[in-house]
């Protein structure tokens, strides 16, 4: 009885040891994919900032021209 008490407790140490190293998988690619949501975050971030500055720019060149635009067309 002994004999198959040690048996039953290598078992359980080995499926323990197994849901250990799978939940160390889990929390590893968690991490992962929590590094790349904020690095594409933080594209999205700096992509947003360019469009805004270009169209500001945009902006800017646009009303820099209609007074000359409208000298050509007169």
């Amino acid at each position: 009885m002994i004999c198959c008490q040690g048996s039953h407790a290598e078992v359980l140490e080995q499926e323990i040891l197994k849901l250990r190293n799978d939940m160390l998988k889990y929390e590893l690619e968690r991490e992962k994919l929590a590094t790349q949501l904020e690095e594409e975050r933080k594209s999205q971030k700096e992509m947003q900032g360019r469009n805004g500055r270009e169209g500001n720019f945009l902006k800017v060149i646009e009303q820099r021209m209609k007074p000359i635009i409208h000298a050509l067309i007169m």
